[in-house]
């Protein structure tokens, strides 16, 4: 995290991966800031101002529910148990990984508006944009999201996966795409994922 006055003016690093570290860079941090001025350390900042940037007009946004899920000998989904995970999970992590997540994914207007041909015929073959794929590979097709932060593929490229679509149906009043795909990503020497990917989208 970085510490910053109320105008943005920069102050430190913390590393909280440290705690000793951590501790130690929060107050150096707060020993720069009593030692500014009072009218830079109280600062003007415009009540509307927001430092949570919005999505831009026209953005689609997707609701993701997450779990982490795992297989009865005959094949069936099954909730997670503290020892289907590996030492490189804590002991007293497990019960966390077991729990569902949220998260959310932004596809801006020209992305999703790409994924509806001009004139859909039932078979007919749908190009997902590179960029829409890439943010799906890079950042929400991470099984640890909900209980850390960061992307886990934040490098990951087309190669590693990719998006097919096309259309299932065409009505007067409704598209149907489906979506498939696959991927093989890799984090260092010790986590792999390789999700199969299935999806429906219905335009109105």
């Amino acid at each position: 995290m970085d510490v910053v006055t109320a105008t943005g003016e920069h102050l430190g690093r913390i590393p909280f991966n440290t705690p000793g570290v951590a501790l130690k860079s929060l107050q150096n941090a707060l020993d720069k800031f009593a030692a500014l001025p009072e009218d830079r350390r109280r600062g003007n900042v415009p009540k509307e101002q927001s430092a949570i940037p919005g999505p831009p007009p026209g953005t689609l946004i997707l609701r993701i529910y997450l779990r982490q899920l795992g297989r009865y000998p005959n094949g069936t989904l099954r909730h997670t148990e503290p020892g289907d995970y590996t030492d490189k999970t804590p002991i007293r992590n497990r019960p966390l990984c077991r729990q569902p997540f949220d998260d959310y994914m932004w596809v801006p207007e020209k992305e999703w508006k790409a994924l509806i041909p001009a004139e859909p015929a039932p078979s007919m073959k749908v190009v997902i944009p590179e960029s829409l794929q890439l943010r799906l590979l890079r950042y929400h097709l991470n099984p640890r999201v909900g209980f850390t932060e960061g992307p886990c593929f934040a490098r990951a490229t087309l190669k590693d996966g990719s998006l097919h679509g096309k259309v299932e149906q065409v009505t007067n009043e409704e598209l149907h795409l489906r979506i498939e795909g696959s991927a093989k990503l890799r984090l260092g020497d010790d986590l792999s994922f390789t999700p199969t990917i299935l999806g429906k989208l219905v335009f109105d």
